[in-house]
């Protein structure tokens, strides 16, 4: 019985604390309309109205008695679409390194030509050279 007893009464303070909850929000709108879809809308024209994209046909200067009518009488022209920056392309890979720490990771020596040549698995080559430096084959 102490079990309902507690699960009734949380169920009642989470009800009221809820109920406050929608109150203060509601009460911070300070008496504006309390239709959310008209704002919503109101604020989705402000948007529309600061937002100018260039070439664009400049409908927001037109009355609101002028938007309201049929989207079928008014003419429309096509917006040009924005050029889309590339990425810049990757940075050149090194041909030379000054010495084995500079080598990609993942290779394996070969000196059976009397030479010591670093071979990648994607079978790049790199040659070292006497001063103990590699270039890429």
């Amino acid at each position: 019985s102490n079990t309902a007893i507690i699960v009734g009464s949380t169920i009642a303070v989470l009800g009221i604390i809820a109920g406050v909850a929608v109150v203060v929000l509601r009460s911070r709108n300070g008496g504006a309309s309390k239709d959310f879809g008209q704002q919503m809308w109101a604020d989705q024209t402000n948007m529309v109205a600061q937002t100018q994209v260039p070439g664009a046909p400049q409908m927001m200067q037109q009355p609101m008695q002028q938007m309201a009518q049929p989207m079928a009488q008014q003419p429309a022209a096509p917006a040009p679409m924005p050029q889309m920056a590339t990425a810049p392309p990757p940075p050149a890979q090194p041909t030379t390194v000054a010495d084995y720490t500079g080598l990609p990771a993942g290779g394996q020596y070969d000196q059976s030509t009397g030479q010591t040549i670093y071979i990648l698995p994607d079978g790049a080559r790199w040659q070292m050279m006497g001063d103990g430096s590699f270039n890429k084959l």
